[in-house]
């Protein structure tokens, strides 16, 4: 009886250990290196359409590793309401110019139709915008390139931000269109008082969104309110260098 318990309770151990692994699905998993130097656009894709399509997903970004990401698109809808990113590595775009290709969102990651994204951690996304700054506004790169934005939410009621860091955007760090009720909360957005263009967050056609505890330090708007708006809460913001919070 005593061999039998033990049997159960070690099917039972692991029935547990897969449940809570059920769900979680780890970048390095689907090929990604975390060297900063081979691109992982590509595992970032897979693990993408594997979560969509989970009913509870959490994706891990792991610590200590770096992902070299091209232009990429999360789209929705999922299956699930409640998809978790988990944030504890960097995700860096390619640093020269040239090497950009695909982004005609204009933008380097684009959420569209994302339900309950939940974006937490304490990693970073770092939009390598240096080789950018100087370049004019409307340039085109390798035909469909302008100066990108690092992040955009579009149509992605219920987003929640929280924790994370966004750093040297070539243009605007974030921006949100078409969303109703967001929070963005602890979050800190850095680039140089001489990096031309690079809002902290840019608000257009989005409702009840809160914005708080954070830190926001750029070369021009730390926040813009444009059109569209409605029921925006600002609190707890330190901001500078920067422009101020502008509404149009």
């Amino acid at each position: 009886m005593k061999g039998q318990a033990f049997i159960f309770l070690i099917c039972i151990t692991s029935f547990l250990i897969e449940r809570s692994l059920a769900g979680i699905f780890d970048v390095t998993r689907y090929g990604a290196s975390g060297d900063g130097v081979h691109d992982d656009t590509q595992a970032f894709k897979q693990v993408w359409r594997a979560a969509c399509s989970d009913e509870n997903p959490s994706i891990l970004i792991p610590s200590e590793r770096s992902f070299l990401v091209g232009p990429i698109t999360f789209q929705g809808p999922c299956k699930s309401t409640n998809i978790h990113i988990q944030l504890s590595g960097s995700i860096v775009a390619p640093k020269d110019p040239e090497a950009w290709t695909g982004c005609e969102n204009v933008c380097w990651i684009y959420f569209t139709g994302v339900a309950g994204l939940f974006i937490n951690g304490s990693g970073t996304i770092n939009g390598n915008g240096q080789r950018w700054w100087d370049t004019p506004s409307r340039t085109r790169v390798n035909g469909t390139c302008t100066k990108p934005t690092v992040v955009q939410f579009n149509y992605c009621n219920g987003l929640r931000l929280n924790g994370i860091k966004l750093v040297n955007s070539s243009r605007d760090h974030i921006i949100l269109t078409y969303n109703k009720g967001v929070t963005i909360s602890n979050i800190h957005i850095s680039a140089p008082n001489y990096s031309r263009n690079t809002d902290g967050i840019d608000i257009f056609f989005s409702s009840q969104v809160q914005i708080r505890d954070s830190i926001i330090q750029t070369g021009d708007d730390c926040i813009g309110i444009n059109t569209g708006f409605s029921d925006i809460n600002i609190t707890g913001i330190r901001c500078g260098p920067g422009h101020g919070i502008r509404s149009k």
